[in-house]
């Protein structure tokens, strides 16, 4: 399995070797944080063996999971000064949000022992931010269609999403619900 992320043009992938893939343990999405954390099932004894930490992945929204974060890594190295960072974190998110991409944040943390049950509620704190990562979904054509045909019968289109606020508003005017940012 491979957890792959990009920031400011560069790009950080991690790597867990497939024996221990299956050891991963999920948890759900957190509504009300938009948050998604997992864990390693098993100590990351491929690192080395002195290095024996359990690693918990985060995605989530950038806002969201940026508010949990102490560190980021950039170029290999942890970097402490986040609250100068996130402005460029910021700007990135921003300007792939504007191009419809869903944007999702990357972060992790190490661990020395497995999380109890109660850990679990709050693992998604004290996190390094790793990167985002910027997907595409197209409308689909008979979707933009749908909103015409509705324009031309005089019915007004909403769109209800759960997006970020800016890749709502390009992906509505793609579809051409929006034609005036002053719409919204």
């Amino acid at each position: 399995m491979v957890i792959a992320c990009s920031t400011n043009g560069q790009n950080i992938a991690m790597t867990i070797p497939k024996q221990h893939s299956d050891e991963t343990v999920g948890l759900p999405t957190r509504a009300s944080s938009k948050i998604c954390p997992a864990f390693s099932g098993r100590p990351n004894d491929w690192l080395s063996p002195t290095d024996r930490k359990y690693i918990v992945y985060t995605k989530g929204g950038v806002d969201e999971l940026l508010k949990r974060c102490k560190t980021y890594l950039e170029n290999g190295e942890i970097k402490q000064d986040l609250d100068n960072y996130s402005e460029v974190i910021s700007k990135n998110n921003e300007k792939m949000a504007k191009e419809a991409l869903r944007v999702l944040a990357c972060a992790y943390k190490e661990i020395d022992h497995k999380p109890t049950k109660t850990e679990l509620e709050n693992i998604e704190e004290d996190l390094t931010f790793i990167g985002m990562v910027g997907m595409i979904d197209p409308p689909r054509e008979e979707a933009k269609k749908a909103v015409e045909k509705c324009k031309t019968a005089g019915i007004k289109t909403v769109m209800i999403t759960g997006d970020h606020k800016i890749t709502a508003t390009a992906i509505a005017k793609k579809l051409g619900i929006l034609e005036d940012e002053d719409e919204r």
